[in-house]
């Protein structure tokens, strides 16, 4: 492509070429590549990050992955949902539970900026991720989400949820949750 000069490859190209890479476990060669996209001036983004995290995870590579994440982070590219969710699997399946509790926290306070900027539903849809990974939210980030559905006076979800939480088991309703949804009808 650069050689006829006719089109130069940009982010996207090379995010195609390094996730191909990595799907058939060449992640040295998918590191060169993604030097070679800063070294001629294109800005790699979220998903040239997520792909060679999930790269380096699947080879094995928890330390290599952690790095990529703070130099994701220096680089000032906000990690996604899905970054969060490579690591807390990291963590968890290494024993880490520490370290996964930590992002965690990061997972309650993506709920809270989802429900500040009136994105209710997703901090729902957040909330089932982290309960399909097996996490336990608290009683603080049920609190948030049904402040959030009772603010938007949306009573149909917060009754769900409501009764979700109960058949998960993972932490009763208290009277906040109960004054909240009473309050909103």
């Amino acid at each position: 492509m650069e050689s006829y000069g006719h089109f130069m490859p940009n982010v996207v190209i090379y995010n195609t070429l390094i996730d191909s890479l990595c799907k058939d476990n060449l992640l040295p060669q998918a590191l060169r590549l993604f030097k070679e996209l800063k070294v001629k001036g294109i800005s790699p983004n979220v998903v040239t990050y997520n792909t060679l995290i999930r790269g380096m995870l699947t080879l094995g590579q928890p330390k290599e992955a952690q790095e990529m994440l703070t130099e994701m982070l220096r680089n000032n590219i906000t990690p996604t949902t899905e970054t969060y969710n490579m690591l807390i699997d990291m963590y968890c399946k290494d024993g880490k539970v520490g370290e996964a509790r930590d992002i965690f926290v990061t997972f309650t306070t993506l709920i809270n900026g989802f429900i500040h900027s009136n994105q209710f539903h997703k901090a729902v849809h957040l909330l089932d991720k982290i309960l399909k990974l097996g996490l336990q939210p608290t009683l603080v980030t049920y609190g948030s989400i049904f402040k959030g559905l009772c603010r938007s006076v949306d009573n149909a979800d917060a009754l769900k949820l409501l009764r979700n939480m109960e058949s998960y088991g993972h932490c009763m309703p208290g009277v906040v949750i109960y004054s909240t949804i009473i309050d909103s009808f």
